[in-house]
C-alpha cells in the first residue's frame, strides 16, 4: 500500500442533525488554534442560535471543520463525549487505518492548510468554501499505523511541554501582577501623578504602511508596543517616505512609555524601553513620561504602579471617548489621578522583585519559542515523510 492516500479513502462525511433536539450536549466552536472549544467559554457570551434543531451532533473521535474558514486551519478532533456545532461546519469520521491524533496534526499542518486555499469554491477569497468532496481528493502522507502513532506521540510530547511552559509563564505573570497591585495597597503617601511627572512628551501623527519595518527602515510604534508593563519594539509600522521628517522623537533606553489612546482594556498601558531604537519613533498616541526630581520615585516602580489593577481602573474611569472600541485620556485627567507612593527603598525592593520575576518570564518565553520551532521543524519533516521514524 502506498504511503500517499486521498483523504476520501479513509474518511467519510457525517451528517447527524439534531432535528428533534435529542442532544443535550454543549454548543462548540471549531477554532484555528485550539480546535473544538465550548462556545460560551470561547466567546464569553452566547453567540449561537436558541433553536438548535439544525445543529450537527458530533461524537468523540470525529472531526469537524469550518467550511468557509478551513484555509485558516479551523479544524478539530473532538475529545469530549459529544458536542453540538453550527450547520456552517462539516463533520467527518475516519476508519481504523489512520491514527486520529496523527491525522489531527496532519490536517492542521501548514502544508495542508495552504492547499485548502487552493481548493476553495467561491469568488470571495476570505469566504471560499471547501466541501468535503474537495477535501476528500487531497492526497496525504499516511505511513503504517505504528509509525503514525509514533509521530503522534512525538508531537503530543512537544505540545505537552509547550502547555507546561505556558502554565509556568502564566503563574509568573500572576505573581508579577500581584506585586504590582501591592504597590497600591500598602503604606505610603497619597500623591498626584502630576507631582511625579515633570514632563509628558509625545510624537506626531504620521502616515504609515501596515507592515513591520525591517532593520534598514524607519518605523513608528503601534499603541500595542506597551502591554503588561513590557515594551515590545517589534510592534511597529513603516513610515512613508514623505512623512519621515515629521517623526522627530525616537525611542531611547529607559523611556517610560504609555498609551494614552487605546481600547478600554488597554488605555494607559505602560512599558519601559530596554534599549535605544534610533529608527523607531513615537506616535501621537504614545506618551513619554519624564519624572520630576522633587519627589523620590523609582521609574521602574512607577511603571509597575501604573500597571496595577487599581490605577488602570482609575485611568479607564478618567478616559473619555464616544467609541466603545477606543478611549483617550487627557494629560490633565491623567495628572490628577492619585497613587500611593511608599518610601524609595520600598519602591526599589518591589521593582527589584518584579525585575527578577520578569527575567524568569523571559526565560520561559525563550523556552516556549524553542519548543514551537522544534514542533514546526518536526511537523514539516515527519508529516510529509521527508524523515521517517523507526518503530
Amino acid at each position: 500500500m502506498s504511503d500517499q492516500r486521498p483523504i476520501g479513502s479513509f474518511a467519510n462525511q457525517v451528517k447527524r442533525i439534531n432535528e428533534t433536539c435529542i442532544s443535550g450536549a454543549d454548543v462548540y466552536s471549531v477554532t484555528k488554534y485550539d480546535g473544538f472549544v465550548r462556545s460560551l467559554d470561547y466567546f464569553k457570551k452566547q453567540v449561537f442560535s436558541r433553536d438548535l434543531s439544525s445543529y450537527k451532533i458530533v461524537k468523540r473521535g470525529e472531526f469537524a471543520y469550518s467550511t468557509i474558514h478551513l484555509d485558516e486551519g479551523a479544524l478539530g478532533l473532538l475529545g469530549d463525549e459529544e458536542a453540538l456545532i453550527s450547520p456552517m461546519y462539516t463533520t467527518f469520521e475516519v476508519d481504523e487505518s489512520v491514527d486520529k491524533i496523527y491525522l489531527s496534526y496532519l490536517l492542521r499542518s501548514p502544508e495542508l492548510v495552504s492547499q485548502y486555499g487552493l481548493i476553495g469554491q467561491g469568488s470571495v477569497n476570505r469566504r471560499k468554501s471547501v466541501p468535503f468532496s474537495s477535501l476528500a481528493e487531497i492526497e496525504v502522507f499516511t505511513p503504517p499505523l505504528p509509525e503514525q502513532k509514533k509521530i503522534a506521540e512525538i508531537l503530543s510530547g512537544i505540545d505537552e511541554a509547550i502547555k507546561k511552559t505556558q502554565s509556568a509563564g502564566t503563574q509568573v505573570d500572576h505573581t508579577i501582577q500581584g506585586i504590582r497591585d501591592q504597590t497600591q495597597t500598602g503604606k505610603g503617601t497619597c500623591t498626584r501623578i502630576g507631582d511625579l511627572i515633570a514632563k509628558i512628551s509625545t510624537g506626531v501623527s504620521v502616515n504609515s504602511e501596515n507592515r513591520p519595518c525591517r532593520a534598514s527602515e524607519q518605523g513608528i510604534l503601534k499603541v500595542s508596543c506597551v502591554s503588561k508593563g513590557v515594551f515590545y519594539p517589534t510592534e511597529n509600522k513603516v513610515i512613508q517616505a514623505e512623512e519621515r521628517e515629521r517623526a522627530s522623537m525616537s525611542v531611547k533606553k529607559g523611556m517610560l512609555l504609555m498609551s494614552r489612546a487605546n481600547t478600554p482594556e488597554l488605555v494607559g498601558a505602560c512599558g519601559m524601553a530596554d534599549n535605544d531604537y534610533g529608527d523607531l519613533f513615537l506616535p501621537d498616541k504614545i506618551w513619554n513620561l519624564e519624572l520630576s526630581d522633587s519627589t523620590p520615585c523609582d521609574k521602574r516602580w512607577l511603571n509597575n504602579a501604573l500597571n496595577s489593577g487599581i490605577v488602570r481602573s482609575r485611568i479607564r474611569d478618567a478616559s473619555t471617548g464616544t467609541s466603545s472600541s477606543m478611549r483617550n485620556i487627557s494629560q490633565s485627567n491623567f495628572c490628577e489621578i492619585e497613587l500611593i507612593v511608599p518610601p524609595l527603598e520600598i519602591q526599589q525592593m518591589q521593582a527589584d522583585a518584579i525585575d527578577c520575576l520578569q527575567k524568569r518570564r523571559n526565560a520561559f518565553a525563550v523556552k516556549q519559542a524553542m519548543h514551537l520551532m522544534l514542533k514546526a521543524a518536526l511537523s514539516e519533516d515527519l508529516l510529509s515523510g521527508r524523515k521517517r521514524v523507526s518503530v
